[in-house]
């Protein structure tokens, strides 16, 4: 691809500075047009050799200055471009070169906000989508995903016939008007091509100065969007998750024109809820750890005696110790549901209680958002209950960060075990069976131990070789079981369900082994950040030596997961959503 085939466009309004050195960069990466919309600027800007066109009254914003650009670019290809950001020539270049003669509609690449890395939320959305160095086509199947990053306008190349015949634009709102043109685009590609070459530095800062009523185009901007979007649950869950992460981003920066999450609102100005919990398992819900007490205590009061406006089991089956109403199913564990649960994913269940059948209402993994990730919020609910678990991660991410690809591969002959698989033994078709979005995997686990069996593969759990109960301290025996000691770990869950993801991935990786997983394309698991390529499916023959390329995957899933738990803010906010879901689900069965 050559740069005399691109047109750029650039709004400007009172930057002639940044408007010029830009100019000076593209005049000498010798693009072969170069737009430039001045958008009411006092006095005009000044842009010598560049096609310029101007509004001389009120400025009217960047997608409209983006638009009125893209309509007079004669190219094959457009680059919006913005006057203050920096463009690195040896990486534009370089990529063109790779390019060649590659068709696409979008070309996405990458950016930096100051410290010459790539920007640590789209590196991370980049590595879950499994792109490595150079060009890389993206999947159908991969876009929802890989439109999680950030939703700019001058980290890509548009084929210009191409906008024009899906009639693609920017919106004309004072802020945020690039968020139509980067999901319109994504939505309407046949070819997108994605490439890490760092391309670009953007000085943030210029959007966020804007703090009166204009920033309330951004609902605007979000509506127009979402009329684009296809019903189909990877584009609307990537969306929904867009909206939840820049209207909290709008709140945290301006609260007195954006409120805060409704959820927490919901349930604040009345007297803090009476709750008991009864039942055998009432030891497993999220109201049950004494870690998460801060999230619920100004809102809700444990009464374990006395009067309760609500009794709360955590099981199916535990509605037969509990009193008459009024009554919630609080279920933290989808296996209990698919085994127990005749309705998992509705909003009410029939219950057999002490008093006959009774229908209540229930909180599910299947029927709420309560344990849903999201890509501000990545860390799935089992880990967040304990203190330890964070602990011990932080601790053993940090140390195996620190290692080299090639240490992950001298080290990799040397492991006591190839495989170890520590999971209850659960042979029975019963254990196999599907309940609504839950599928049972403990049939299918329990017959991969048997077939790995071997000198070289451990196997453990409730029911294998008369294995004795797990005791409380069954985190760090398993821990200490298992560091650096087993090349392979299972990973695999009792019961799939797109948000259950809990320890069990996590301890695969700090003990320095490779999951077994099955987690499809929308699963918790690819939320994550890691490269996909560190997800092995249940069956994978791997080798007794690691492969460069996977040594080099490991090292990026070991700094991504150091980043998580050393990141004490990430984890309150993490816990801090899952409440801001539950409270004002609680409130309304009370």
């Amino acid at each position: 691809m050559h740069a005399r085939d691109i047109a750029v466009v650039i709004p400007v309004w009172n930057d002639q500075r940044g408007l010029t050195e830009t100019l000076r960069t593209l005049r000498r990466l010798k693009m072969g047009q170069i737009i430039v919309v001045d958008d009411g600027s006092h006095p005009a800007m000044r842009a010598p050799r560049a096609q310029i066109l101007r509004n001389a009254s009120t400025p009217r914003g960047a997608g409209w200055a983006r638009n009125t650009g893209l309509a007079a670019v004669t190219k094959p290809y457009v680059w919006f471009l913005d006057a203050d950001d920096t463009l690195h020539p040896a990486a534009i270049r370089a990529l063109l070169q790779d390019l060649g003669t590659t068709p696409f509609d979008i070309c996405l690449f990458q950016h930096h906000e100051g410290d010459a890395r790539p920007h640590p939320h789209d590196a991370a959305v980049w590595a879950a989508a499994g792109i490595g160095v150079g060009i890389h086509p993206v999947a159908p199947d991969m876009r929802p995903a890989l439109a999680g990053i950030q939703n700019y306008p001058w980290n890509r190349l548009l084929r210009t016939a191409f906008l024009r015949a899906h009639g693609i634009r920017c919106s004309e709102t004072a802020v945020h008007n690039d968020i139509r043109l980067h999901w319109h685009t994504l939505l309407a590609a046949q070819q997108v091509i994605a490439a890490r070459h760092i391309c670009i530095g953007h000085r943030p800062g210029r959007l966020s100065a804007i703090t009166d009523t204009r920033r309330l185009d951004l609902h605007t901007a979000l509506r127009e969007t979402a009329a684009l979007l296809p019903q189909t649950t990877a584009w609307q869950a990537s969306f929904a998750a867009f909206t939840r992460d820049v209207l909290h981003w709008a709140h945290t920066r301006n609260p007195a024109l954006f409120a805060a999450p409704p959820a927490a609102p919901a349930i604040t100005g009345r007297a803090p809820i009476r709750f008991r919990l009864v039942g055998p398992h009432a030891h497993r819900t999220p109201l049950s750890y004494p870690d998460l007490q801060p999230f619920w205590r100004d809102h809700l009061q444990h009464c374990p005696t006395g009067a309760a406006d609500l009794h709360i089991i955590a099981h199916p089956l535990d509605a037969a110790h509990a009193p008459p109403a009024p009554l919630l199913l609080l279920s933290e564990e989808p296996f209990w549901d698919l085994l127990f649960n005749p309705a998992p994913a509705a909003e009410t269940v029939t219950l057999p209680t002490g008093g006959g059948a009774a229908t209540i209402p229930q909180i599910t993994h299947s029927n709420s958002a309560v344990f849903t990730t999201t890509s501000a919020a990545p860390l799935p609910y089992y880990p967040l209950t304990e203190a330890r678990f964070a602990a011990t991660y932080r601790q053993l991410f940090t140390a195996n960060a620190q290692l080299a690809p090639d240490d992950w591969r001298a080290a990799w002959p040397l492991r006591r075990w190839h495989t170890a698989l520590l999971a209850a033994h659960r042979p029975a078709p019963f254990h196999a069976i599907t309940n609504a979005d839950l599928r049972g995997l403990s049939a299918a686990r329990t017959a991969l131990a048997l077939r790995r069996a071997g000198p070289d593969t451990l196997v453990m759990g409730t029911g294998w070789n008369n294995a004795p109960p797990r005791t409380p301290d069954w985190h760090p025996q398993k821990i200490a079981l298992l560091n650096r000691q087993a090349r392979v770990v299972s990973a695999i869950e009792n019961t799939l369900q797109r948000d259950y993801l809990s320890e069990k991935l996590f301890d695969a990786l700090a003990c320095g082994a490779l999951p077994l997983t099955v987690a499809p394309d929308d699963h918790a698991a690819r939320r994550l950040g890691l490269p996909l390529a560190i997800l092995l499916p249940p069956e994978s023959d791997t080798d007794r030596t690691l492969p460069p390329a996977m040594a080099r995957a490991m090292q990026q899933a070991q700094t991504r997961m150091a980043q998580l738990w050393s990141d004490q803010a990430l984890v309150t906010t993490c816990r801090q959503r899952l409440f801001d879901a539950l409270l004002p689900l609680i409130a309304r069965c009370a």
